[in-house]
Parts: structure tokens; sequence; C-alpha cells
């Protein structure tokens, strides 16, 4: 507020001179900026070059990566040697493509996993007192020979230091990405699970570490080996230690979390005196890992969790992993191939917040004869739902007692108890390989158990019933083995109550958008050339769980349609709903 001066005069700031008012701009809090330079035509004026600053800094800095060599340093050295806080302030993501393991490396990564060296290495002066000022603080948490190793590689052209020092002090970073590049990036990951550990002791915080919201590990990338070979086998090179997965869920604010290939691996270097003591017990207590972990239940604010290509861990693993989150919303699995009963893992663990639980890539699941969750292992109410039909089916047929399982038993535990009420998006997968049928078939039982579903009143919300999984069966089949089309009732049913319908066949126009968790690709990488550039001709298969072409529509001459129904059959559905 103005006051009279001694003159009589009003006092103002704007009376202060240019070089007092940049004085008190370096003091402000950097979000206070542009308010402050909105304050008058006068502030404004002797706002220019800050606010410049941040114009800068923000279009160099917002999407952060390490594909250039100098970027984590230069930033690094601009915060802790009071240079210039506005770049790190500006810092909103940050992918990791791999970890430079020596001075040779130092050279801009191409993208196709390897350095480009057509580059000279860069030349970081790397001197003690250097050294001494990227450790900085964290030498009073740092065990001894924490300490030595960091020192050994930071002389050596280590830069996974580097990154978690960058990780922890940019304010308002929100995401975090390990990309599955060649240049792998678990020394990062290590840093950061160690550092995670030394704050969470004492429940001191960096800024990083608190604002972290959604954290990415092991992001695919098109030029690796597992693209490349189009299999679904996961390369060790991929594989992150099980560690890092707690240590993530430990963060104070975080959100939402994609780990892609975790193993509970034994990881040189690993310094935490007494953890990790490895012998590999599946029936290992859950309250000996979480005691290993310490990973409590309800420790982790964590909401949304996807899980891919997850194995290679204690049985009692998963489920300190699914009670840890407070308020888990949304469950995803892809590819959980090293299990033979997810079930006893990890769905019984889930809590009661649970809104959506998606399995993707069924037809895998299904060709290697495993076990899926039943329904009544499924604690929560969630309104997204993925299950194997199989499941369901032995879960009827124990309702009844046993024996064959006939039409009506199956149709009204289909109806009346296998989903929640609150249901909006059903994907259904596998088949009835286990059960002997009473007086019919599969596909008849199914057909009049989902058009029982729709018409029912018990579920108001549905709006989506993903169906085309049980009609292709088990992966690599090269013949159609039905005689009849699939769902034609279900498909009706749908039609006339708005509810979409998914079906090799059906080409009724869809009326909803399915908001199922997705895993992160190449198109969600901030610092890759193709970012925001999906092709308009992809789609989120809700089979696969993965942004893929849409294929040819149901055109039934192509060799993906044959494999499901015969030609003749194709020529039988109404002429108008083909895709000629």
């Amino acid at each position: 507020m103005a006051q009279n001066d001694g003159d009589g005069h009003r006092a103002s700031i704007t009376r202060l001179s240019t070089e007092l008012i940049i004085h008190i701009i370096n003091y402000l809090d950097l979000g206070s900026h542009v308010d402050f330079a909105l304050t008058c035509k006068f502030i404004a004026n002797c706002s220019h070059d800050v606010l410049q600053r941040h114009q800068d800094a923000h279009l160099k800095y917002k999407n952060l990566s390490d594909i250039s060599p100098e970027t984590v340093p230069t930033l690094l050295e601009s915060v802790l040697e009071l240079r210039d806080p506005i770049p790190i302030w500006h810092v909103r993501s940050f992918d990791i493509w791999g970890t430079r393991q020596s001075w040779a490396h130092w050279r801009p990564l191409n993208l196709r996993g390897s350095f480009d060296k057509t580059v000279a290495p860069l030349r970081w002066d790397y001197s003690e007192d250097r050294v001494d000022t990227y450790i900085g603080r964290l030498r009073y948490r740092m065990t001894d020979d924490q300490l030595e190793r960091a020192r050994h590689e930071l002389r050596h052209g280590h830069d996974g230091f580097l990154k978690m020092r960058l990780i922890s002090l940019c304010p308002r970073l929100r995401d975090l990405k390990i990309i599955n590049c060649s240049m792998r990036a678990k020394k990062s990951l290590q840093w950061l699970s160690e550092a995670i550990k030394w704050h969470r002791t004492r429940e001191t915080w960096p800024p990083g570490f608190w604002s972290l919201r959604n954290v990415a590990v092991g992001v695919p990338w098109p030029d690796t080996p597992l693209s490349i070979s189009g299999t679904e086998e996961y390369l060790a090179e991929f594989e992150y230690p099980a560690y890092a997965l707690t240590s993530i869920l430990k963060l104070p604010n975080i959100d939402s979390v994609y780990f892609s290939g975790c193993r509970e691996l034994e990881v040189s270097g690993y310094d935490d005196p007494g953890d990790l003591n490895l012998d590999y017990d599946d029936e290992t207590p859950v309250k000996e890992l979480v005691a290993t972990y310490n990973l409590m239940p309800g420790c982790s604010s964590v909401k949304h969790l996807f899980l891919a290509h997850f194995g290679g861990v204690r049985t009692n693993f998963g489920k300190m992993i699914c009670e840890a989150p407070r308020e888990l919303i949304s469950m995803s699995f892809r590819h959980v191939s090293y299990f033979d009963d997810i079930d006893d893992i990890m769905v019984d663990s889930l809590g009661e917040s649970l809104d959506s639980l998606m399995f993707y890539n069924g037809r895998a699941w299904t060709a290697l004869r495993r076990s899926s969750y039943p329904p009544e292992d499924i604690k929560s109410a969630p309104r997204y739902l993925s299950m194997d039909i199989n499941e369901v089916a032995k879960c009827a047929c124990r309702r009844k007692g046993g024996g064959a399982l006939d039409h009506d038993s199956f149709v009204q535990y289909f109806i009346a108890e296998a989903f929640s009420t609150r249901l909006e998006v059903l994907i259904l997968w596998g088949s009835m390989w286990e059960q002997q049928l009473e007086n019919g078939r599969e596909s008849d039982f199914l057909d009049d158990a989902v058009t029982a579903l729709i018409r029912s009143s018990y579920y108001p919300n549905l709006k989506v019933v993903h169906l085309e999984d049980l009609e292709y069966g088990i992966p690599h089949r090269t013949t159609a083995t039905s005689d009849k089309i699939w769902f034609k009732k279900a498909m009706e049913a749908g039609e006339r109550r708005g509810v979409d319908v998914y079906t090799a066949t059906n080409r009724y126009p869809k009326k909803h958008v399915m908001q199922l968790p997705k895993a992160p690709d190449q198109f969600d990488i901030a610092s890759a050339p193709c970012s925001g550039l999906r092709p308009e001709n992809f789609w989120f298969s809700p089979g696969t769980g993965r942004w893929e072409k849409k294929g040819c529509g149901g055109c039934g001459r192509c060799s993906d349609c044959l494999c499901v129904y015969t030609e003749e059959l194709w020529q039988t559905i109404r002429p108008e709903l083909r895709n000629d």
C-alpha cells in the first residue's frame, strides 16, 4: 500500500529505480514473476529480461531428456552453483534414454540404441571441487561406500548419479520416463531408488521427489530388438530390478506408475546394508518381504498401476505390491506370462477402491492354458473389467455344486453374480475349455448370457461389451473352426439398448468411447521426434492393451478374418454392415 513520504507525496514502488526493481524481482518466488510484471507498465518493462529468460527456458527445458550429453550437468550447475534457478523451474518431464558409463559415451544419443560416434565426446571438468558440488549435502545421508562409489562414477564418466540429483531438484517435475533403448538405464534407477530411501527414512523430501506424479519404466521404443523381433519374449537387457518398483511406489505424491520387465534380481552395487537377501523362496511370507523392501500396506499414494512383463518375482511379492496403495483406482496387467495362477498372486489383495481391473493380451494367456482370477476374488465393484470367461464358467459350476454346466445355471450366474451392477465396460477373453457343457455349445451359452446381460435392468450403466477375443480363441490359429457367426443375438440386443458390442463381424456404429488404462508408447515420449504424432489409422485395442493399426475392419477376405470364420459365413453378414 502506498504511504506518504516525508515531503507529503504518495510513496509508490514505481518511484524506485529500475535497478532496484530488478533486484526485487530476483528475490521473488519464480512463480510470481508474471503476476508482478502485470502490476503496471513500468514493472512490466523492468521485468522484460526475466520474462524472456522464462520463455527461453520453457521452450528449451520443459520436456527434458538426456539425448544431449551437456543437458544434465548444465542444469545441475545452474542450480547448485546458484547461477540461474529459472531453467530447472521449467522442467516438467524428463525422458531417460540410457546411462552413460564412460567418457566415451558423452556424445549425443541417436535414438537407435547407440551414441553418435561422428561427434567427439564432450569433455567436462570433474575436479574434486566440482564433484563435491554435485554431491552436495547428500554426503550426510550416504554411507561411506555409497559416497566413494558416487565419486568413482563421477570421475569415470558415469551419469546415473547426476540424473538422480537433477530429478530430485526439479521443483515442478511431474513426469519421468525410462525408455527401453539399448543404452541401459538401470544405473540411473539404482541411484534414484537409493535416494528415495535416504529421504523417506527422515520424511524430508527434495522438491523433485515431492512433485513427481507419473513414472513410467520400460517404455517401448521401435528400434529396440524387442520391437524389431515382433515377439513377446522379454530381453534381459530390458529387465528392471524389483527394488526400483517398490522404491517408486514410496514417492510421497506418486499418482501413476507403469513398470515393464520387473524382476526380483540382485543388482551389483546396491549398497543398502542387510537389504535384498534374495534367497529365492516362492513361499516367503508377505511380512518378511515387507520388511525386506520396507513397503508397508497402505503406504503408497499411487492410484493407477500398470504392470507389463511382470515375472521372476516371488508369489507374495505381487501381493505386497497390491497391498501397498492406499486407494488404488486402476490395476492393469499385460504379458504376465511367468505365473501359473494370477489369482493366487495379486487380485485377491486389491482393495475395495478399485474402479478398473484390466488383463490385456488374454489370448496369449489362453494359449498357455493358465488360470486367471475368478469373479469371486474381486473385492471391489469395478466399472471397467477384463475377465477370462473360463473363470466365470468355473464359478458358475461351483455355485451349482459341480458336474456338467447347464445353460440356465451359467446364464443366471453370469447376469446375477459374476459382475458388479456398476459395470460399464466388460472385456471377455479366453475359452470355456475346462468345462463340460450340458446340452449346448459354448457359442450358444455365451450369446445367450451376454444378451441377457445387455437386456438386464441390473446393469443400467453398461456401455461396452468386447467379445472379439472370444471369437479368435487360441492365437496363431490359421483356419476357421466355427460353423456359424457368434453373438448375433448380443449384437442385436446391444443395438437396441445402445450398448456397443465389439465382435469380429459387428459393423454397427459405436456410440461410446472406452476410457481404458493405456501403457505409454513411442508417441507419448515428449523428447521423441514422433511425440504426439500417433497416426490416425491407429486405435487402442482393448484386447491387446496397446495402440495398433485398425486393420481391415472385418473385410471377410483377408487371412485374419478367415481364421475366425469361413468366407461363406462372412458373406451371410448383412451387406450394409459389411466392410466391402
